[in-house]
C-alpha cells in the first residue's frame, strides 16, 4: 500500500485507520481525484485471517485501479473514491486464524442484523477495534457500494443473505454479481 501511494501521490493516499486487538496497524488506501468525493466504494479483504487470498485480491484491485485504469475507471475517480483495506483482521492474518485476537468473527461484528445468536459475533455490534476502524471510514463518505472479499467458496452473496425477502436493489446486485461471475475463470 505504501509503494502504491508513493507511486501515485495525486490519486492514492495511505490512511492509518487504527490498531487491531494486538496493536497491529490497519491501513486503508483511498484512491480518488475528488476532494470531496460524491460517492464511495469500499473493498475489504481478510475479515477472516485464514482467507489470505482475499487480501491478495484486494491488493490486486488497488494495483489495477492505479497502474492499469481503464478510461471508465479514470473518469469515475473524478467524482468518486475507492477505499481498499486488504487486512481488516491483521491479527488473524498473522495467526492464520479466521478470528481476531479476541476470538471474534469480525464479519459478524457489524451493526446491521447483529445478533449474539451468531457464532462468535462479539459482545455487541462494533465491539472489536477492527470493525470500529472500518466504521471510522463513514465520516469521510458513506459507502454506496461495498465488497467484502472472502475465499474458500465459489459464491457471491450480499448483505441481505440473512433473509429470503428481496431487496429494492436486487436487480442491481444480481447484475453486478453476474458481471463479476462472467469475468471469473473458475469452472464452478
Amino acid at each position: 500500500l505504501e509503494r502504491l501511494a508513493s507511486a501515485h501521490p495525486s490519486v492514492a493516499h495511505l490512511v492509518h485507520l487504527g490498531l487491531s486487538v494486538d496493536e497491529r496497524p490497519i491501513y486503508g488506501l483511498r484512491i480518488s481525484k475528488a476532494n470531496p468525493a460524491k460517492r464511495s466504494v469500499r473493498i475489504l479483504g481478510a475479515h477472516h485471517g485464514d482467507e489470505t487470498s482475499s487480501a491478495e485480491v484486494s491488493l490486486e484491485i488497488a494495483k489495477q485501479w492505479l497502474q492499469n485504469p481503464s478510461a471508465e475507471m479514470s473518469e469515475w475517480l473524478i467524482d468518486h473514491e475507492v477505499w481498499i483495506v486488504p487486512h481488516v483482521n491483521p491479527d488473524g492474518v498473522a495467526n492464520l486464524s479466521r478470528y481476531n485476537a479476541n476470538n471474534v468473527d469480525l464479519n459478524r461484528n457489524y451493526e446491521f442484523q447483529w445478533s449474539d445468536d451468531e457464532f462468535r459475533s462479539g459482545d455487541g455490534p462494533f465491539s472489536e477495534p477492527e470493525t470500529q476502524n472500518i466504521r471510522s471510514l463513514s465520516p469521510w463518505i458513506p459507502a454506496g457500494l461495498g465488497l467484502s472479499v472472502h475465499s474458500g467458496a465459489t459464491n457471491i452473496g450480499w448483505v441481505w443473505n440473512f433473509t429470503e425477502e428481496r431487496t429494492q436493489d436486487d436487480v442491481l446486485l444480481e447484475q453486478i454479481a453476474s458481471r463479476y461471475a462472467d469475468s471469473c475463470t473458475t469452472d464452478d
